[in-house]
């Protein structure tokens, strides 16, 4: 653990670590020597000092320096945390990404560890989970998550427990509660068109063009057949045992000619969200209609101080 702050009084420290962990940051108090003092008499005096893991250290202290200047500047808009599907990688948000950025956000993708091409080497849904919140502490100040598909459930749990998450949006996504998985009850649900390695352990789709992007032109398809990645199983058996979007606001983005979760499946899900959008496109908006889906989450509604 590394200190970051002295505190004078043992309420001022335990304020502050509680504002931490409030966005994620594992903080805690302990006595301060004061300066040489004993411990335990500058525990007396009210000698403390927040300390947290090493490598959230940089975050803590900016979050600690907004509150010093009177909090995050309102001017100042979240941050896009864009988390793709199964079989997919980070390359799929470019477009929305670049159309992000030129509306002046910035935006970070990220790499979930469940999908590559060594199929012997893939992470499990708490590995995802994992590189997601990486990414929320990277950021200094709010986030807007958005999760497409399978990166839903990722979501769904990485968001959990945390203050500096503004808006979750689901694209086509799974919005599923507490003990739900792309599995679904008991495993034995994984779509018709998933294909899985002889010992079980990975998974492709079958006809991608059909399931993903039948709404492309060629040659677009064809590249984002070719960039698609082994999936693991565990993955898409892994559980949620959270459920960020009861206590933070959410959008759904439904995507009316899908044919990888139905739109009728998604509208059921959609109930869950505060606002929800559609497109007519399939399965993959952020290729068949990236203007569109960029509208949607430049409307978001973001502002931490109404919750």
């Amino acid at each position: 653990m590394e200190l970051i702050r002295r505190f004078g009084a043992r309420i001022e420290a335990d304020l502050a670590a509680s504002f931490l962990r409030a966005y994620g940051v594992d903080a805690v108090v302990a006595a301060d020597d004061a300066g040489g003092l004993h411990p335990e008499l500058a525990a007396g005096i009210g000698g403390c000092a927040v300390h947290v893991p090493a490598d959230q250290a940089r975050r803590a202290a900016a979050l600690l320096a907004d509150v010093d200047a009177g909090g995050p500047d309102p001017d100042v808009p979240p941050t896009f945390v864009l988390v793709h599907g199964a079989w997919h990688g980070p390359q799929v948000w470019d477009a929305v990404a670049r159309r992000l950025e030129d509306h002046g956000r910035d935006v970070v993708t990220v790499e979930l560890p469940s999908a590559g091409v060594d199929p012997g080497r893939l992470g499990d849904l708490d590995a995802d989970v994992a590189a997601v919140r990486t990414a929320l502490d990277a950021v200094t100040g709010a986030s807007v998550l958005v999760g497409h598909s399978y990166g839903g459930v990722v979501i769904t749990q990485a968001a959990a427990g945390r203050g500096d998450v503004a808006h979750l949006v689901y694209v086509a996504a799974l919005m599923l509660d507490v003990g739900g998985s792309l599995a679904g009850p008991g495993d034995r649900h994984l779509p018709s068109w998933v294909r899985l390695t002889d010992d079980g352990t990975a998974s492709r789709p079958v006809a991608p063009v059909e399931v993903f992007y039948p709404d492309l032109d060629a040659d677009v398809a064809a590249t984002a057949v070719a960039r698609l990645r082994w999936q693991s199983t565990a993955s898409l058996r892994g559980r949620l045992t959270e459920a960020a979007w009861r206590w933070t606001p959410a959008t759904y983005v439904v995507c009316d000619r899908d044919t990888a979760i139905p739109a009728a499946a998604q509208v059921t899900m959609a109930r869950n969200a505060g606002t929800v959008h559609h497109l007519d496109t399939a399965h993959s908006p952020f290729l068949a209609d990236p203007d569109g889906l960029t509208a949607i989450l430049l409307g978001v509604d973001t502002n931490l101080e109404r919750r």
